[in-house]
């Protein structure tokens, strides 16, 4: 039965590519193997991060200081020449973005920089970069009047190619105590490009929070960041909710493929 799940949204995805995007989007979600916790979030990351590849390319930025070469895409995964350390946040985000420039000047509209705790509802998020604008874009999860929360880091084609021209200016703030998300907003901020900030991000501190609000999650909610004290299993189960609820619950699929049935497709496989 979950193979032909997942067989009918590979179909939904064939089907939804005759529909030429309005949108794209690059996705770069930090990401390392240090913790177990981790290689759980990128299982359910990979659950979804290909489903819908006309609108939406997602790609893991991992370090490994031992490269031959500063940056290799391997699959899915971009491994940067540097290290975990708390610096390696703010290269890993530089060096991707440099060695996907090309990509993202041709093909896509827009960057979002997220991480690995951080689910995305990718319907949603779409919905919601259609209400930007196109150029001089910076949008995030404003934590004050400059600085956008790492979690979702929002930009542009031609911000990331700013970002990508002016790295060495970006990284003489190192070390820092903002943080890359701090290094990148007082950058930009300094630049004159000020943040678009948006309410959009739901925060799950407790696995008790999350029971309560799971059931009325407000519809214009595109990212839920995950961080609770017992990792796992509670931000584990947490991830697999939203999973099940966005991108895998029956009624969620039945009502996405009802095009199909008023074209004829049998749907009784799931019905039943």
């Amino acid at each position: 039965m979950r193979i032909f799940f997942y067989f009918m949204i590979f179909i939904l995805s064939l089907c939804s590519s005759k529909v030429s995007a309005d949108i794209r989007a690059l996705i770069l979600i930090v990401a390392s193997d240090n913790e177990p916790i981790y290689a759980e979030f990128q299982k359910i990351w990979r659950s979804y991060m290909h489903l819908d590849p006309e609108h939406i390319e997602v790609y893991f930025v991992k370090a490994d200081p031992n490269l031959s070469s500063k940056v290799q895409i391997v699959g899915d995964t971009i491994w940067c020449q540097t290290t975990q350390e708390y610096d390696g946040i703010i290269l890993k985000t530089l060096y991707a973005l440099e060695s996907m420039l090309p990509a993202v000047l041709n093909r896509f509209d827009y960057v979002l920089r997220t991480n690995l705790s951080t689910f995305c509802i990718f319907p949603r998020f779409l919905d919601y970069l259609r209400t930007l604008p196109k150029t001089g874009c910076f949008s995030g999860t404003g934590l004050d009047a400059v600085l956008a929360s790492g979690n979702g880091l929002i930009f542009s084609s031609d911000i990331a190619e700013f970002l990508v021209a002016n790295q060495d200016n970006v990284l003489n703030h190192i070390p820092s105590y903002l943080g890359d998300d701090g290094l990148i907003s007082d950058f930009l901020y300094s630049r004159g490009i000020r943040l678009i900030p948006h309410k959009f991000m739901l925060w799950v501190p407790n696995f008790k929070e999350w029971e309560n609000i799971k059931v009325s999650i407000p519809s214009n909610i595109f990212q839920v960041r995950v961080r609770t004290e017992n990792r796992i299993p509670d931000d584990q189960i947490i991830h697999s909710d939203l999973l099940h609820m966005f991108y895998l619950s029956k009624q969620l699929l039945l009502d996405r493929l009802l095009p199909l049935h008023n074209l004829g497709t049998d749907l009784s496989l799931i019905s039943s």
